[in-house]
């Protein structure tokens, strides 16, 4: 994560397996990526972070590939080969 205004470089974030997709939420407090599991048994997993520090705030393992995250309000979406998970802001805060 950069500041766009100046360029300056605020976050590297580090996964064990490649990123699919990543989306920020409606407020920008939170960010979540979809990203895969080759090793560990396989499938998908959704990480959420706070912005706010780059606390975890929730992570939820999938059975099969997941291809995009994205945000209804406050439930994130992720969208995968076996289905189609919602988690709510209440669930993690």
């Amino acid at each position: 994560m950069w500041n766009v205004a100046t360029g300056e470089t605020l976050h590297v974030a580090e996964f064990p397996s490649p990123v699919r997709h990543v989306a920020a939420s409606p407020d920008g407090s939170c960010l979540a990526a979809a990203i895969d599991r080759p090793i560990d048994g396989g499938g998908g997993e959704v990480r959420l972070w706070s912005v706010d520090g780059w606390r975890p705030l929730a992570s939820l393992r999938v059975a099969g590939t997941l291809h995009k995250v994205l945000w209804a309000n406050d439930i994130l979406v992720a969208v995968g080969d076996r289905g189609v998970y919602c988690l709510s802001r209440d669930r993690w805060h």
